[in-house]
């Protein structure tokens, strides 16, 4: 969630419902302000300040920071940006920018912008023209030449804050996507992605947008990674796939030298922890052969294997994936903590508006493919089609329409499987397929993830991804081993 706040003289004050954030009305907290960032921590144990409860409509838990140091850096705030994740709230301020000196017409370097030594910067086109007159024209947003002023990578905190973090933890990402299983990494001060690897154009372009410039798009046979400490990768799942019926021998499978060059990056980036997000039959397959080969070729490190559920682990869905980590500081612990009380499409549906990214990528059928699709209930398939209508070609989840009050089932390609919205989510009554930002809301993320390319590589990349809750345990799980080795405080 992020939302824009108007400075104020007296300090900051904002307020948020109780179902924006983990902060609840009473609950204690305390705040670091580091550059232009105020981040404020949960913290009932140690925290000084305490949330407040504001009356309107309905109850709101308010935050207000009026010490002399907030004020101070407010004074020369053109707004704030506020993000909410976890257990933490991100206010980052805004610089104004001034141009006094700068004639009209007058052409200055651009650096001149940057004496104010803000780290973020808001800046109007009538500035620009004034800066750059006739040779003005539109800088993209992923520039390399100037990253302080036009900064592409999402991160809630700035490489200042980064950089005074005792122990960072440095990230090497393979088969990277799109960045759904590294966006928990990224967005924990601890953890610094310094290298991702990807061989498709769409799904670069989306994690430039989502976690940074940092990712490379090339052959993995062609890369060569850095001395990190922790890679993490999401190994192509087709080698051992329900869809890959040659179980016995995988090794002849096109795919199967992704996994061999996977290692081979392992050991070049000599890490302290790596870890592999894939299908359960990553460990079954062919007789448990690929997991038999990484115990035997890493015997340097201790491994973890465990199956989770999505909802189980607080999302939106019933998809399992298998989790490996592998740990040369001692055994990674998964902890066996398991939600109950489902998450369901509805909680995750009714998050999503127009001012979602992706909100219009949604593939139509054909008139009679729409036709049959009305045939089909909330919760059912293809099974409510009149058999003469049916056609060929069927399984479990073709033409599935989620049940409004259940987790959904695994997010697969919905072109391709016409999965659907339940009734209530139709748009002027007209079947479709779930939007790109409905699969993206029921995998986990919120309104700034982004996906480019094509509608169908941003459908396949949604349906390639990983939850945002698995992916979350795997930094958590990581980050607890990472901490306690090195003996810091897990905040």
């Amino acid at each position: 969630m992020e939302k824009k706040l108007r400075p104020s003289k007296r300090g900051l004050t904002f307020s948020l419902r109780e179902d924006e954030s983990e902060f609840k009305v009473g609950d204690k907290f305390r705040y670091e302000l580091i550059g232009n960032e105020i981040i404020i921590t949960k913290d009932n144990e140690q925290g000084t300040n305490t949330v407040s409860k504001k009356r309107a409509k309905e109850i709101k838990s308010l935050f207000d920071l009026r010490t002399k140091e907030i004020k101070q850096i407010l004074s020369k705030a053109k707004h704030i940006s506020v993000q909410v994740s976890d257990d933490k709230i991100y206010c980052t301020v805004v610089q104004k920018i001034t141009t006094s000196g700068i004639a009209k017409g007058k052409k200055v370097p651009i650096e001149r912008l940057l004496e104010t030594k803000t780290e973020v910067f808001s800046i109007s086109r009538d500035i620009l023209d004034r800066v750059a007159g006739d040779d003005y024209v539109q800088l993209s947003f992923f520039d390399e030449e100037y990253p302080a002023l036009f900064n592409a990578n999402v991160s809630t905190l700035s490489s200042r804050h980064k950089n005074s973090v005792q122990d960072l933890f440095k990230v090497v990402s393979l088969f990277s996507g799109c960045g759904m299983l590294d966006y928990p990494f990224s967005k924990d001060e601890q953890f610094d992605i310094i290298f991702a690897n990807d061989i498709e154009e769409a799904q670069c372009e989306s994690y430039r947008h989502n976690i940074g410039r940092v990712i490379v798009r090339e052959d993995i046979r062609k890369v060569s990674v850095p001395l990190s400490d922790v890679v993490i990768g999401g190994v192509s799942c087709k080698p051992f796939s329900n869809c890959n019926r040659q179980t016995t021998r995988i090794d002849k499978h096109p795919d199967y030298f992704l996994i061999r060059e996977f290692k081979r990056c392992v050991r070049q980036a000599n890490p302290k922890v790596f870890a592999i997000e894939n299908v359960p039959a990553f460990v079954t397959t062919a007789e448990g052969a690929i997991l038999e080969d990484l115990l035997c070729e890493f015997t340097d490190y201790k491994f973890t294997v465990k199956k989770v559920r999505d909802c189980e682990l607080g999302g939106y869905t019933t998809r399992d994936r298998v989790i490996i980590i592998a740990s040369k500081i001692g055994e990674v612990t998964i902890p066996d903590l398991k939600v109950t009380n489902f998450k369901t499409v509805k909680d995750a549906l009714d998050k999503v508006d127009a001012s979602w990214y992706n909100f219009n990528d949604v593939s139509f059928s054909k008139p009679d493919t729409r036709y049959r699709m009305s045939f089909v209930k909330n919760g059912h398939n293809w099974k409510d089609v009149p058999e003469d209508l049916r056609g060929k070609g069927t399984f479990a989840n073709f033409m599935r329409r989620l049940a409004l009050n259940e987790p959904a089932p695994t997010i697969v390609n919905v072109r391709k499987s016409l999965i659907m919205p339940p009734k209530e989510y139709l748009r002027n009554g007209v079947e479709r397929t779930l939007s790109v930002a409905e699969c993206s809301a029921l995998m986990g993320f919120d309104k700034d993830f982004r996906y480019f390319g094509s509608l169908s590589e941003r459908q396949q990349q949604v349906a390639n991804g990983v939850p945002y809750m698995v992916a979350l345990a795997v930094k958590n799980a990581i980050k607890v081993a990472l901490n306690r080795f090195k003996k810091t405080v897990v905040i």
